[in-house]
């Protein structure tokens, strides 16, 4: 919890899951399927790869990648290295239009030394995206509404300025 509030409020680094599975690119794939098999509710779609140092390196897109290696490989032979990521100031325009997304389902956030500090999905960025939309809209809907008000005072106005003109118009006959 501490990670997510140093940043500010809809950011990379605000929206992000800090506990995620992650694999070292220096293990085999054999081990690694050992991990994962030890601990399957907390792997999602894509699973980070770090180098010792907790820097990302890259990403293991399907654990079907994983079963398709040879055991003897190691996971830096299996991943894939040019997978997309955050910066966590991000903000969240930033984050709805990265190219990752055509790619993967989940992007690292990965701080300006590289290392890793967590992942944000697509799902989360949809949910920022419809926020917005409904904030957007409820804003139109009290404009109209404010307009329309202003409106109807104006004519109502009018409406008593003219009675009261033809009243005197009257009283003066």
């Amino acid at each position: 919890l501490r990670s997510l509030l140093r940043f500010a409020p809809n950011t990379a680094g605000a929206l992000m899951d800090p506990q995620v599975f992650t694999l070292f690119e220096d293990i085999s794939v054999k081990e690694a399927l050992r991990l994962i098999r030890r601990q399957p509710r907390f792997v999602s779609h894509h699973i980070p790869v770090l180098d010792r140092k907790h820097g990302f390196a890259g990403v293991i897109k399907y654990v079907r990648e994983l079963m398709l290696a040879s055991a003897d490989a190691s996971i830096s032979s299996v991943m894939h290295s040019g997978a997309g990521h955050l910066s966590p100031t991000s903000n969240r325009e930033a984050i709805s239009v990265h190219p990752g997304w055509s790619l993967f389902n989940e992007l690292a956030v990965v701080d300006d030394n590289g290392l890793f500090l967590g992942v944000i999905n697509y799902k989360t960025v949809r949910q920022l995206e419809i926020a917005a939309q409904e904030s957007a809209h409820a804003g139109a809907a009290f404009d109209t509404g404010k307009a329309l008000g202003e409106l109807y005072w104006i004519g109502m106005s009018a409406f008593f300025k003219g009675a009261t003109s033809v009243v005197k118009s009257e009283k003066g006959s």
